[in-house]
C-alpha cells in the first residue's frame, strides 16, 4: 500500500501546490487569484482553484481527483468511493435518493441524523421506524441475569433498573427488529442505520445486512463517526510498526484487549458514509461515500451526488481528504496505536474513582459474549444477533460502547449532571468536550491527540472526582420543573396538567383524558430515554405534515395535537417528535423537563415573557 502514491499521480495537495508555484496566471475564478495580499485568509488560498484544464472535475472525475478517490477506495476496500465536500449530509441525501424510488418506503432506526429526514422529505418517503435498544450502564455493572435472579439487593436493583444514577444511552439496532419491520413493511426498499452512534455503540451490521438482502432491500450505514473503523488490522499487515508500541505506563495486556471495530464496508453494507473530519486528520465538511456490490445503481448515485454537491467543489477540501488518506496510508498503524494507548491509559488511570467513571470500551463481538464484566444492562429481553439465519438469544457487543474514540465521563451516582461535568471541564480545566448528556459529558479522542492533552483530561477527571466526593460540587435533586405555566416537583414525580390538581404518577396509573395510555414516572432525563418513550403515534405522513399549515401552540396546550415541525434535543439531534406525529402528555412533560435543565431543545420557541411555543398542524 505504501507504494500506491508512487505508482499514481502525485497527491492532490502536491499537484495544487505545483500550480501555485507555476507561471500560469489565473484569469479565472476564484476572485482572490491566489494573491498573498488578498486579505487575512490569503495564506490559505494558494491551492484554492476552480475546475481548470488538467485539474479534473469532481462531478466527472478522470484525472487527479479520480486518482485521489481511487486511493481512498484502495484504503477502505470498497468497490467505488467518492469524495464529499458537502459533508456526510450530502452522502446521506444521495444514498437514500439512489436506493429508494420517490414515494417509496424505507426502514430506519429512530436515532438517525437529520439529513435522513431531509432526504425522506425531498423524496416523499414513508418511514417505518425501528427503536434501537436502550443500554443502561453503571459504574460497576451487572448482568441482566443477575438482576432477574435477585442476586443483588433491592437498592442496587433500583439503581440499575429504575434509579437516576445510571447512564442511559441509545444502543444498537437489533437485527430481529429489522426482520419484524420487514414483516410489517415488505415493500420497503432500503434499511438505514447509524453505526457507530454518537456515543460509540456499534450495531451488528453483518447480520442486519443479511436480513435486508434476504428481503431484497439495500442497507445504507451512516458510519460518519467511524472513518477509522476497519483499517487497523489491514494497516498492521503493511506498516512496519510493532503492535501497541511504546505503551509506557499502560498495562500491555490491557492495551492488547483494545480494538477498533470493523467497518460496515466489510460487513455487507451496500452504501457506507464516512465523515473523514470527525476522527481522521481532514478539514471540517469532508467525507466519503463508498459503494459495495451491485444492489445500488451506481450511475443513479452519481447523478444525485451531482445534484446535492456544489457545482464549485473546494479543491482545498478535496486535497484535505487526500492528505488524510495519505497520512493513514503512511502512518495509520502508528496513529491507531496511539489512540488505543490513550484509551487504555484513560481507563486505567481513572479506575477506582468514587463519583465519576469512564465507560469502558469493550472489544470485539466475541469478547463481549464471554462474560461477566460488562457494565451494561439491556432494557428488555430482545436478542441481539442471528446465527445461521435464525434468531439467537445471545447478547452482542452492541450492548455496550465499542468505539475507543468516544470517552464518556459519567456521573456514578447522580451527584452531578452531565452538563455540570461538561461546563466544569470547559470553564475550569480548559477542556472542551463534544457534548453533554444527562449524566455524562462526551469527549472525543483520536490518534492525533497529544500525550499532554490526554494527561490533562485524566488529571481533570481525577480532580473533579475528588471535589465532588468532598461535597464541593453537587446537583439539586429537587428541581421544580415547569410546563407552560404549570409546575411540578420532578423528583417526587408530581405534575399538574390542564389545570388539574397535582397528582402522583406511578408506573401503572393512567392520566385522565390521555386515551388510556399508561404514564411512567419521569425518567433519568437523558436524551437516551428511549426505553420508556415509545415511538409517537403517526397521524399524517411526515413529508405531508412538514408542508402543512401550522400554528404555534403553548406547550401547556400541545398534548393531543399533531406536530408540525421537529423537536430535537441537541446534541445529538435525535428527534423527540417529527412532523405528523402525535404530541403526547408524556412528551410535553419531557420537553418541559429539558428546557428547565437548560438543555438545547430545537423546535421550541421561548418568547421574551417565557412562553414555550411548539409548532402544530392547523386543525389537528
Amino acid at each position: 500500500m505504501n507504494d500506491f502514491y508512487e505508482k499514481n499521480e502525485k497527491a492532490l495537495r502536491d499537484s495544487l501546490k505545483g500550480l501555485s508555484e507555476s507561471e500560469l496566471y489565473p484569469l479565472h475564478m476564484p476572485g482572490h487569484k491566489r494573491n498573498p495580499d488578498a486579505g487575512e485568509m490569503a495564506d490559505y488560498m494558494d491551492i484554492d482553484i476552480t475546475e481548470i484544464d488538467d485539474y479534473d472535475n469532481l462531478h466527472d472525475a478522470e484525472g487527479i481527483i479520480k486518482d485521489a478517490e481511487a486511493r481512498a477506495n484502495e484504503l477502505y476496500g470498497a468497490d467505488e468511493t467518492h469524495f464529499l465536500i458537502n459533508g456526510s449530509t450530502c452522502g446521506v441525501l444521495s444514498a437514500i435518493s439512489a436506493a429508494v424510488p420517490k414515494g417509496g418506503k424505507i426502514i430506519a432506526a429512530r436515532n438517525v441524523h437529520k439529513s435522513f429526514y431531509h432526504a425522506a422529505y425531498l423524496r416523499e418517503l414513508e418511514i417505518a421506524f425501528v427503536m434501537p435498544r436502550s443500554v443502561y450502564c453503571t459504574k460497576n455493572g451487572l448482568e441482566k441475569e443477575a438482576i432477574k435472579e435477585d442476586k443483588v439487593d433491592s437498592e442496587k436493583k433500583k439503581d440499575l433498573i429504575g434509579g437516576r444514577s445510571r447512564l442511559e444511552i441509545m444502543g444498537a439496532v437489533a437485527p430481529e427488529d429489522i426482520e419484524d419491520a420487514f414483516l410489517k413493511n415488505p415493500e420497503a426498499k432500503a434499511v438505514f442505520i447509524t453505526s457507530p452512534t454518537y456515543e460509540g455503540v456499534v450495531s451488528n451490521v453483518r447480520v442486519i445486512a443479511d436480513v435486508a438482502h434476504r428481503h431484497g432491500a439495500v442497507l445504507i450505514v451512516d458510519e460518519a463517526h467511524g472513518a477509522h473503523f476497519g483499517l487497523y488490522e489491514k494497516l498492521a499487515e503493511n506498516q512496519d510498526v510493532d503492535a501497541h508500541q511504546d505503551f509506557g505506563e499502560v498495562d500491555h495486556e490491557d492495551a492488547e484487549k483494545m480494538q477498533i471495530p470493523d467497518s460496515a464496508v466489510h460487513q455487507g453494507a451496500d452504501i457506507v458514509i464516512h465523515s473523514v473530519h470527525k476522527t481522521l486528520a481532514a478539514m471540517t465538511q469532508t467525507a466519503l461515500i463508498h459503494v459495495v456490490g451491485n444492489r445500488v445503481d451506481r450511475e443513479r448515485l452519481r447523478r444525485f451526488l451531482r445534484i446535492y454537491q456544489s457545482s464549485s467543489p473546494s479543491y482545498v477540501l478535496m486535497a484535505s481528504i487526500d492528505a488524510s488518506i495519505k497520512d493513514i496510508n503512511d502512518r495509520g498503524k502508528e496513529r491507531f496505536d496511539k489512540l488505543l494507548k490513550y484509551r487504555s491509559k484513560l481507563e486505567s488511570k481513572t479506575e477506582g474513582l468514587k463519583k465519576l467513571f469512564i465507560l469502558p470500551c469493550r472489544g470485539d463481538w466475541s469478547s463481549a459474549q464471554e462474560g461477566n464484566d460488562r457494565d451494561c444492562v439491556l432494557d428488555d429481553e430482545r436478542p441481539g444477533s442471528y446465527s445461521n439465519g435464525e434468531l439467537d438469544s445471545k447478547g452482542t457487543c452492541a450492548d455496550c460502547m465499542q468505539d475507543p474514540c468516544k470517552v464518556l465521563v459519567c456521573s456514578a451516582d447522580g451527584a452531578v449532571t452531565g452538563q455540570q461535568i461538561y461546563d466544569i471541564l470547559r470553564l475550569e480545566y480548559k477542556l472542551q468536550c463534544e457534548m453533554a448528556g444527562d449524566t455524562y459529558a462526551l469527549a472525543i479522542i483520536t490518534g492525533y491527540d497529544t500525550e499532554e492533552g490526554i494527561e490533562r483530561l485524566i488529571g481533570a477527571v481525577r480532580d473533579l472526582d475528588r471535589r465532588i466526593s468532598a461535597g464541593e460540587i453537587g446537583s439539586d435533586k429537587k428541581a421544580v420543573l415547569r410546563v407552560g405555566d404549570e409546575a411540578f416537583v420532578e423528583s417526587d414525580a408530581y405534575r399538574k396538567i390542564d389545570g388539574k390538581d397535582l397528582v402522583a404518577v406511578t408506573e401503572n396509573e393512567k392520566i385522565p383524558g390521555d386515551k388510556g395510555r399508561s404514564k411512567t414516572i419521569l425518567s433519568s432525563k437523558s436524551h437516551g430515554n428511549f426505553e420508556r418513550m415509545k415511538l409517537p403515534e403517526t397521524v399524517t405522513s411526515f413529508y405531508k405534515a412538514w408542508d402543512g399549515d401550522t400554528e404555534e401552540v403553548d406547550i401547556s396546550r400541545a398534548a393531543g395535537r399533531v406536530a408540525g415541525d421537529f423537536i430535537n434535543l441537541y446534541p445529538p439531534g435525535i428527534p423527540l417528535v417529527i412532523p405528523g406525529e402525535l404530541i403526547s402528555r408524556e412528551l410535553v412533560a419531557e420537553i418541559g423537563n429539558y428546557i428547565n435543565e437548560g438543555r438545547n431543545i430545537q423546535g421550541v420557541r421561548i418568547t421574551a415573557n417565557g412562553a414555550r411555543l411548539l409548532r402544530c398542524l392547523c386543525g389537528q
